[in-house]
């Protein structure tokens, strides 16, 4: 049945009903793959959502050993390309991923949909950019890297996100994505995915490695590299559990946060977390990795 509404990624036409489930419907583009939520939540819907969520550390999952070495082999891809400058974290949550730069070499910033994170993210100078349509209060032409994890399955319009910040990174900058849900993966294509977190309000878009290329370079930028990663056991572990399939995100959000050691500091990565990490990230998955990574350089004029 084809739909007359517009792919929130390349604005084709061409969509189609590709499966319900939990009582929404994701439609598939014909032109670039992108599959989505429709009807979209709100933004008020969406801004709600995330306000409403306990704010503590670790409810991103930054704090979390393995996600810690996880960061850390993101910093190191982006210090291959650029060793100084302007850091911007866009949807910086708990600050996870600044933890692990050096703010020697980078002057880090944060930007994040809710109004509290600076709270959170005390041990290092950290300048925030935070609220509704925060893209639209970065400064034009600024950062020489941005990066950005768990974040493109969560706009309402990736097309306006990706030009605002395209605007604000500086001619020759980089932009790295990674933790986006890859709808070719192979807990999909299995039928392992439970869709309890893939759900409005929270992930509406579920990217490919093409319709991800294709949003970037319609932008201008150039792919420098783009790969899949990991497979995701929570599903496995939520089926297992007998979790309920009605149960609220916000809930499930909530209890996956819960990172913190009874002493109050974040646990450090040992051998065995790095390792790991290491398998996750770098592991050829062949297209059907859980996640998606894309680095982007945006050109020199």
């Amino acid at each position: 049945m084809t739909q007359q509404f517009c792919c929130p990624g390349c604005l084709s036409q061409k969509t189609e009903l590709d499966r319900e489930v939990h009582g929404y419907r994701i439609y598939l583009c014909g032109n670039c793959e992108l599959a989505f939520t429709f009807p979209r939540p709100t933004l008020q819907e969406v801004a709600d959502f995330y306000h409403g969520l306990n704010l503590t550390d670790g409810l991103y999952g930054g704090q979390k050993p393995f996600k810690q070495a996880f960061f850390a082999l993101c910093n190191k891809e982006i210090t291959k390309r650029v060793t100084s400058g302007k850091l911007l974290d866009f949807g910086c949550g708990d600050g996870g991923f600044l933890r692990q730069c050096d703010p020697q070499h980078f002057q880090l910033y944060g930007a994040d949909l809710h109004p509290g994170v600076g709270a959170l993210c005390r041990q290092q100078p950290i300048e925030f950019f935070t609220g509704a349509n925060v893209e639209t209060s970065l400064p034009d032409a600024f950062f020489d890297v941005i990066f950005s994890a768990a974040t493109y399955e969560h706009f309402l319009d990736p097309i306006e996100v990706t030009k605002q910040l395209v605007r604000a990174l500086k001619p020759g900058g980089i932009l790295m994505l990674v933790s986006i849900p890859n709808y070719h993966s192979l807990n999909i294509k299995l039928a392992i995915e439970d869709w309890l977190i893939n759900r409005p309000p929270a992930h509406i878009n579920f990217f490919t490695l093409g319709s991800l290329q294709r949003l970037l370079q319609q932008e201008g930028l150039k792919v420098l590299q783009c790969w899949t990663y990991g497979f995701n056991l929570e599903p496995v572990r939520r089926r297992l559990q007998r979790v309920a399939a009605d149960t609220p995100v916000k809930e499930l959000v909530e209890h996956g946060g819960n990172t913190r050691l009874a002493g109050g500091d974040p646990q450090k990565p040992g051998p065995h977390h790095r390792l790991l990490a290491r398998l996750y990230y770098k592991f050829p998955f062949f297209e059907l990795g859980d996640k998606l990574a894309v680095i982007v350089r945006k050109p020199s004029s």
